[in-house]
């Protein structure tokens, strides 16, 4: 069975999926490296509502930004000035909620 939350609502709802993964990886800052391996992970899939299908969320181009023509230049003046990453899932959230919100 599975499971989505439904993280934003309007005239694009996205839904998520979370499960847990091992990955190993290494975080480094200024002074320090630390590397991990087989850290336990909560990883979220997003997914958006096709024909009442979901469907995961792999390209922010071919997918989102032909739902959100009628507010391109809103959306790619809020990108720029944000300097969002659109294959970031934080920063895809973000351009999401900017959108539905306006």
């Amino acid at each position: 069975m599975k499971f989505y939350e439904l993280l934003l609502s309007g005239e694009i709802p996205l839904y998520g999926k979370s499960q847990l993964i091992e990955k190993s990886y290494v975080n480094r800052d200024k002074n320090t490296v630390e590397v991990f391996f087989n850290k336990k992970l909560i990883e979220t899939q997003l997914y958006l509502n096709d024909n009442n299908t979901l469907v995961k969320l792999e390209d922010f181009e071919t997918q989102l930004h032909p739902l959100m023509k009628d507010k391109i230049k809103v959306i790619s003046n809020y990108i720029i000035s944000k300097q969002l990453d659109i294959t970031s899932k934080v920063d895809i959230i973000m351009i999401i909620e900017h959108y539905n919100n306006h």
